[in-house]
């Protein structure tokens, strides 16, 4: 059966001017039975003024033994086609509302998606401009962990086969699974800005006993969660229904039927209108010289946006941006001027050749590999022809996978060296775990001169998603002004290292452009995780001939034809194996046929610990461990090699290395042989440079060591000595680590250290998990203190929204906490708790915040209790139950807690007014939000004394300063005192600016605040990139600040309003509408027309206002 559109209603001769296009799943009911055609559905919507088309996408996707998810998403692309067609029957262009259930809604999502891919194609876009709604019937999207998503993913194929997948059909289907994820996220990040109703079952689904399920059972599958997709103008809608029973569109309570209803007729009357707008605005932005669009009705828009704010009218006169301002708005601009060069646009020309190869140079000792750099060539190099056509190109993939030591990373950088000037970019990144990947991900913006090296270290998600939009639509010219491109596209190659784990990759196989992807891995799907067919190549050991070229290059050596060859079929050809034992002669200045002596004896007599090399050519002898001769080092280098071996390879920088020399005193066990001063130190890290076992980058100041040879050098120990070298490991990194009291952890001068020796704590929490290391209280607590460290240190950097960093670092720390109930870890805990409290008030989490520190106060008052006397974590836990309490409006309640926090600070022997910076802050806000400006201002201004008591006028020690300004501000502005209020606003964003940088969320509140004063006087442009920098930051998670990102595109539409540009102005006015009607609790839709800065500033949480 081929995929077609087919016509279900009404007859064909009837005008028409909507389609709703139903997409069954594969297992479906038939669409005819859908509920859209039973009588309370067809009888409301023909009183619809617009009258719609049935039409149903027919597929021959089955939930059987047939079934892939890239037949799937073959279909996804058949639809698109189909649009296509249907969109050219006449020059009317009708909307098109989408019905989708189960995975039906996946066909949609790909179809939708993959005309957003071409979005530069004038083709492609007007289909996605026809788009007025989506309902989603019980649509999965990846919502949960990889695991549970593939876990209901698979109990929906189930359900809807009634039980015929086997269960190594379903094991075929996992290796593949990666797609499913894939296309949510592409859907989600295409932004594709149309009404969505995402529909879940309220009711569970019964799954048949099978092969696969031992024994049949009852579950919801798509839950309200799972079918979040996080698009701006999303609703919910929940059905007693199981999921099969989702197309009835309605249950017996008929609410849910309602809700649809209540959605659907809006939708549906008012897309010819919608549409009709989205493509005059369209076809103006594609005209050679623009001009002002005018619409027919923007009637809500222009009634909300037309009335002034309390500020404004309260204020005095106002200056047009114009060359003739008063001296007020001199001194204004004055100030203005270094705050907004911090934030111009992007240097959006990107910098061009660009190589970012950063952790390896040039290998001179390179040898060989020619017919695996040829194919790599015909894989990979952009297309000669490909530069002069405007098609859209496919992007290129390749994978070098083995064993370790075969050369993977080395061919990788000969390549990249090679072939730089092949392409405009190269970019090298880490990719054996998503921290590193993440990280490497937001240094290709600096690279390209798109932003300063300071933005990437300040925000690294909105650096991320700035390289992702340039490897997108990699064009070497951009107008930053309109967000357009121009015609030159930019060629690039990605090499993505060690990446042995392909889940590592999921979240980055959305680039799409006319790049090329090198992957090395270990991991055999690595292979597929770009591309169903790509280049892989299974790299097998040396050649004899190339084999022995790199030992005599190595070594030197060009006769004993005969030994060389015998050593390099002894070491099985490995190129590493042969690069360590080259090393070892040549320092020992070896013939070849004492090498060989020696070797004998060493091969005879060194049990078999570690790695077996495979494949193993036939004459090769002994394994990894004694091919690189371990136990011949001298015991202060095997000793330093292990610790070596519990640090994260890639860069282990002098500063740990250094604390090896301190008094072992400060550790809890000292490994044998440790060096212990400078000069055994010295000796045993030349002795693993001269064998080639390390790398130095002396201009870093790193050693980097391959993790073959850390897994061989583990491999090699018993279960206590790998505690042993992992708990010196833990006091290494401990006392690395920069310490501040509590009170003093907001200090920003420690955040580049801490940046530098996270990796090494992740390593040490994998190896912790995958070694089994706990059962030591004293060794594990330890740890968790340093989890707990890393976990807080994320949070300051405004990562509270990070996917897996410090919440789960800190969960993991209670976790430890929680193994040793006879252990007295009450303070670790209430560290923890107050770091996990601190991340819920991060991202607007009312309930955990309060859930965490209650649980904090609680035991801080029990401690003081028993002890009869207060100490500082009581005064930090009052402040946090207050910071609870005020995200919940208690305010009354909010107000002592403050107050009990300054008065316990103030009983502490070791009092400082600087304890008290924060919750004054507090205090402050909560008078100013019950309306006590008098008391709220006299508390913040006795803040900000304190401070220029201790720093000076405006310090940049940390965020408290700003902090105190930010609330001065708000304040005054409603106090009536407007210049005031504009001052200590200034003064907060210079202040963040300083201390925290430019794309942290603190930053982007007050942002949202001196933009309101620019809007006052008038400065509409000034006004715009202070939104625009806002909705940045915000938007590394829509989510979390979904409050913020609503409230700050309403006053967006204002300015883009105030400047005449209505189009624009309408797009960010119902992002703003649709995200506060999906924030509020109420059912009821509110009146567009008269919303106001008020309704959205209510949303906002305390500490962002």
């Amino acid at each position: 059966m081929s995929h077609t559109l087919r016509q279900l209603s009404p007859q064909a001769k009837t005008p028409t001017d909507v389609d709703i296009i139903l997409v069954p799943g594969p297992g479906s009911m038939p669409v005819e039975q859908w509920g859209i055609f039973s009588y309370d559905f067809s009888h409301t919507i023909s009183s619809s003024k617009a009258t719609p088309r049935i039409l149903a996408f027919i597929h021959d996707v089955k939930a059987d033994g047939s079934f892939s998810w890239r037949g799937l998403l073959g279909a996804g692309d058949s639809l698109l086609d189909a649009l296509f067609a249907l969109s050219a029957e006449s020059e009317f262009q009708r909307p098109m509302i989408f019905i989708c259930h189960s995975l039906g809604g996946v066909i949609v999502k790909q179809g939708l998606s993959k005309a957003n891919q071409h979005h530069q194609n004038q083709h492609h876009m007007p289909i996605l401009n026809l788009v007025s709604g989506i309902i989603f019937l019980g649509t999965p999207h990846n919502q949960l962990s990889q695991e549970g998503f593939q876990d209901r993913a698979f109990r929906l194929l189930k359900c809807c086969a009634n039980g015929g997948l086997t269960k190594q059909q379903t094991l075929n289907l996992a290796k593949d699974f990666w797609m499913l994820g894939d296309v949510a996220k592409r859907f989600q990040y295409s932004n594709i800005r149309v009404d969505v109703l995402s529909v879940y079952e309220d009711r569970a689904t019964k799954i048949e006993k099978t092969k696969f399920f031992s024994k049949s059972s009852k579950q919801i599958i798509v839950d309200k969660t799972l079918c979040t997709t996080l698009t701006t103008f999303e609703q919910w809608a929940g059905l007693q229904q199981d999921h099969l029973g989702l197309c009835n569109l309605t249950d017996d309570s008929r609410d849910g039927q309602t809700s649809i209803l209540r959605w659907l007729m809006p939708v549906i009357e008012n897309s010819t209108q919608n549409v009709a707008e989205r493509l005059e605005a369209f076809q103006l932005r594609h005209k050679p010289s623009p001009t002002a669009s005018s619409f027919s009705s923007f009637g809500a828009m222009r009634n909300a946006l037309s009335k002034k704010s309390n500020a404004a009218q309260r204020s005095g006169s106002t200056e047009e941006d114009t060359g003739e301002a008063t001296q007020g708005s001199t001194d204004f601009d004055a100030v203005m001027i270094p705050i907004l060069e911090n934030f111009a646009p992007a240097r959006r020309n990107a910098k061009l050749p660009c190589f970012m190869v950063e952790t390896f140079g040039q290998n001179s000792n390179f040898v060989g590999r020619e017919d695996i750099l040829n194919k790599l060539d015909a894989a990979l190099l952009p297309s000669k022809e490909s530069l002069v056509s405007f098609e859209q190109r496919r992007q290129k993939y390749a994978a070098l996978c083995g064993m370790g030591g075969l050369g993977k990373t080395e061919i990788a950088i000969e390549f990249a060296f090679s072939r730089r000037n092949e392409f405009d970019a190269v970019f090298w990144l880490r990719a054996d775990s998503r921290e590193k990947l993440d990280t490497d991900l937001a240094k290709v913006p600096s690279f390209l001169d798109l932003e300063e090296p300071s933005d990437a270290a300040e925000g690294q998600v909105i650096s991320r998603e700035l390289a992702k939009g340039w490897l997108s639509s990699p064009r070497k010219f951009f107008d930053c002004e309109n967000d357009s491109v121009g015609t030159a596209e930019a060629t690039w190659l990605l090499i993505l290292d060690n990446a042995d784990d392909p889940d590592v990759l999921t979240d980055y196989t959305h680039f799409f452009g006319s790049g090329s992807v090198l992957v090395t891995s270990r991991h055999p799907l690595a292979k597929q995780t770009f591309s169903e067919n790509p280049l892989a190549i299974d790299l097998q050991p040396f050649k004899d001939e190339d084999a022995v070229d790199l030992l005599q290059k190595i070594t030197g050596g060009s006769r004993q034809l005969d030994e060389a060859l015998e050593i390099v079929k002894r070491l099985g050809g490995l190129p590493l194996a042969i690069s360590q034992m080259a090393g070892i002669i040549r320092r020992q200045m070896l013939t070849y046929p004492e090498f060989l002596r020696m070797y004998e004896d060493q091969a005879e007599r060194t049990e078999l610990y570690g790695l077996e090399m495979q494949p193993r050519q036939p004459t090769a002898r002994g394994n990894v461990a004694t091919i690189w001769a371990i136990d011949r080092l001298s015991p202060h280098s095997r000793s330093f090699l292990n610790i070596l071996a519990f640090l994260d390879p890639d860069g282990i920088q002098d500063c740990i290395l250094d604390m090896l020399l301190r008094s072992h005193s400060e550790y809890q066990v000292i490994p044998p042989d440790v060096p212990k001063t400078r000069i055994e130190f010295n000796f045993a890290r030349a002795e693993l440079l001269e064998r080639s076992l390390i790398r130095r980058n002396e201009h870093k100041g790193e050693l980097w060591i391959h993790r073959v040879l850390q897994d061989t050098a583990r491999g090699k120990m018993n279960h206590q000595k790998r505690f042993e070298v992992f708990t010196f490991a833990v006091d290494l990194i401990h006392l690395v680590w920069p310490k501040a009291a509590l009170d003093r952890r907001h200090n920003t001068t420690r955040w580049a250290l801490c940046q530098t020796l996270y990796p090494h704590i992740l390593f040490l929490r994998t190896l912790y998990l995958e070694n089994d290391l706990q059962g030591n209280a004293e060794v594990d607590v330890r740890f968790a203190i340093l989890l707990n460290e890393a976990g807080w240190w994320q949070l300051e950097k405004g990562n509270s929204h990070s996917s897996h960093s410090n919440r789960d670092l800190l969960r993991h720390a209670y976790a430890i906490c929680e193994l040793y109930p006879q252990t007295n870890v009450r303070d670790l805990k209430c560290d923890i708790h107050y770091s996990l409290g601190a991340v819920a008030n991060e991202t607007n989490d009312a309930e955990s915040c309060i859930q965490h520190n209650t649980a904090f106060l609680e035991i801080r008052e029990n401690i003081a209790k028993e002890n009869g006397k207060v100490d500082l974590r009581l005064g930090i836990a009052y402040n946090q139950m207050g910071t609870g309490w005020m995200m919940a409006k208690d305010f009354a309640r909010a107000t002592t807690c403050f107050q009990t926090a300054i008065d316990t600070y103030q009983k502490l022997p070791d009092f400082s007014p600087y304890m008290l910076s924060i919750p004054l802050a507090n205090l402050g806000l909560s008078n100013w939000l019950q309306g006590y400006f008098d008391e709220a201002s006299k508390i913040l201004l006795r803040g900000l004394e304190d401070r220029e008591s201790m720093y000076g006028k405006d310090d940049h020690e940390s965020f408290r300063t700003g902090r105190l300004l930010h609330a001065l501000g708000n304040v005054r502005a409603d106090q009536g005192l407007l210049e005031e209020s504009e001052s200590y606003h200034q003064r907060a964003l210079a202040s963040y600016q300083a201390a925290i940088g430019n794309n942290h969320h603190r930053t982007a509140d007050v942002c949202h605040k001196v933009a309101q004063h620019c809007l006052r006087r008038l400065w509409h442009n000034k006004a715009l990139v202070l939104v625009n920098q806002a909705l940045k930051v915000w938007g590394a998670d829509r989510g979390a600040y979904l409050p913020e990102i609503s409230r700050t595109s309403f006053l967006k539409s204002k300015v883009m309003y105030e400047l005449g540009n209505e189009q624009d102005a309408l797009v960010c006015f119902k992002e703003a509408a649709a995200g506060l009607q999906s924030i509020s609790t109420s059912q009821e839709k509110k009146d567009y027309g008269h919303l106001t800065e008020e309704d959205f500033d209510a949303t906002v949480t305390f500490w962002s206002k």
